[in-house]
């Protein structure tokens, strides 16, 4: 009987949406469905151990449409994600374990759209998942034609990132490999599909990052 009302219960949680259209910021979805993810995380907190894995290795995406910052710098430009974004997730661990180790996980630039990055136009080859969690892109060494230009994108630009999930640390879902001596964990699955990070213009693609396996 508990079983079954936990399982409404995060069922509720997952019904709980705001209505999805094309101008809608940020959204969390679970399975390809939106969801209100701090439901969901409440209820994860809470349920029962034997209802816990329901959760475990679940699809999970998070999207925002718009609304990057573009900062110049001496020597190139800053792409800066806004404060809050995505902050019911995790990319990598926010601080050390209780053992003292501190896993960096790092992201491999996989793709750059031609027409919207030209090789002229270089993306960092690699990101942590601290960094973008952090919030900023650094782009280096292009000439101020191409700062102008991506000055004036950024701001139509969004991210996305795709994962499975992997546990609950400090309230918030993981979507990298939960170590057992790490701090904060309330729930540890077993490991599954690898975190993308993505750029987006108009919701589509315009650079993919992929974790790089340990």
């Amino acid at each position: 009987m508990y079983r079954i009302i936990a399982i409404c219960l995060l069922a509720l949680s997952l019904l709980f949406t705001t209505p999805v259209s094309a101008f809608d910021r940020e959204q969390y979805l679970i399975d390809g469905r939106a969801v209100l993810m701090y439901k969901t995380i409440n209820w994860w907190y809470t349920c029962l151990s034997t209802d816990a894995k329901w959760l475990c290795g679940r699809p999970v995406v998070f999207r925002s449409r718009m609304g990057l910052i573009a900062r110049p710098v001496r020597e190139g430009l800053d792409i800066i994600i806004p404060d809050g974004t995505a902050d019911l997730i995790a990319l990598s661990p926010a601080a050390e374990a209780q053992d003292g180790s501190s896993p960096v996980h790092q992201f491999k630039l996989a793709w750059q759209h031609p027409e919207v990055f030209p090789k002229s136009l270089q993306l960092p080859s690699s990101l942590t998942g601290r960094q973008i969690q952090n919030g900023r892109i650094p782009v280096r060494r292009i000439t101020e034609t191409d700062k102008s230009r991506l000055k004036a994108m950024v701001p139509l630009m969004g991210i996305e990132i795709r994962g499975s999930i992997t546990g609950l640390v400090d309230n918030r879902i993981t979507l990298y490999p939960v170590q057992p001596h790490e701090t904060g964990v309330e729930r540890r699955c077993p490991c599954a599909t690898p975190a993308v990070f993505l750029l987006t213009r108009s919701g589509e693609p315009v650079a993919r990052y992929e974790i790089i396996p340990d």
